[in-house]
C-alpha cells in the first residue's frame, strides 16, 4: 500500500467516525463500490455491514428507476424510515456510495443533510487521490472490521448471496434486483415494487 492510498484509508474512517459521532442517533457508516462492497466502515457488527452491502445497491436501482419513469432528475439521496431505524444512502462521488444506519433519535433533517455533507467529502477524497474505490489497497485494508463484501448477485455463475434481514424474512428476493436491467420496463419496475412490498 502506498502513502497515498494509506493516507486514504485513514481519511475516510476518520470521516465515518466523525459522521457516527456527530449525527444524533447514528450507529454505522459505511462507504460502498457502487455494486455493493464495503469498502470502510466505521462501527456496526460485521452483520449490519452485509445487510447494508445487501440492500444499497438494490434500493438505489429501485429509487434511480422510479426517477427516471417519471422523469424527476438525478436521485440524490434514498431514505428509508422504519419503526425504530433510518437507512440512508447518499453517492459519493460516481463511484462510490455512503450508507449510515441510525436508530428512532435520529431527525429527518440531521440526516439529510449530515449524510450529504459526509458522503460529498467522501467523494472529494476518492477524486483527490484518483483512488477508484474498487482499488485493491482499499478492499485490504478495511478500518476495524473483516466485512465480507459479498457481491448481491453473480449473473456469471447465476447464484445469488442470502443475509437474514430480520426474522422469519430472507434478502434472497432483494439480492436479485441488483442484476436488473438498469433502464426496466413499467411491467419490471411494477414487479420490483411487488417483490418489495412481499418481504
Amino acid at each position: 500500500m502506498t502513502r497515498l492510498e494509506l493516507a486514504l484509508v485513514v481519511d475516510l474512517a476518520g470521516l465515518l467516525e466523525h459522521l457516527v459521532g456527530c449525527i444524533p442517533g447514528a450507529e454505522t457508516a459505511i462507504l460502498l463500490t457502487a455494486d455493493g462492497k464495503a469498502t470502510a466502515s466505521w462501527s456496526g457488527s460485521a452483520r449490519t455491514a452485509g445487510e447494508v452491502s445487501l440492500l444499497a445497491p438494490t434500493l438505489r436501482a429501485l429509487a434511480e428507476a422510479a426517477a427516471r419513469y417519471r422523469r424527476l432528475g438525478p436521485v440524490w439521496r434514498t431514505i428509508v424510515a422504519l419503526d425504530h431505524q433510518m437507512f440512508a444512502l447518499a453517492p459519493a462521488g460516481p463511484d462510490a456510495v455512503l450508507g449510515v444506519t441510525l436508530n428512532g433519535r435520529a431527525t429527518l433533517d440531521s440526516v439529510l443533510i449530515d449524510t450529504a455533507t459526509a458522503a460529498e467529502r467522501a467523494g472529494r477524497m476518492l477524486a483527490a487521490h484518483d483512488v477508484h474505490p474498487d482499488a485493491p489497497a482499499l478492499q485490504r485494508r478495511r478500518h476495524r472490521r473483516s466485512l465480507d463484501p459479498h457481491p448481491l448477485c453473480h449473473p456469471a455463475r447465476g447464484t445469488t448471496s442470502v443475509t437474514t434481514l430480520a426474522p422469519g424474512r430472507s434478502a434472497a428476493g432483494l439480492a436479485h434486483l441488483t442484476g436488473c436491467d438498469p433502464n426496466p420496463s413499467d411491467d419490471e419496475l411494477e414487479r420490483m415494487l411487488a417483490r418489495l412490498r412481499s418481504l
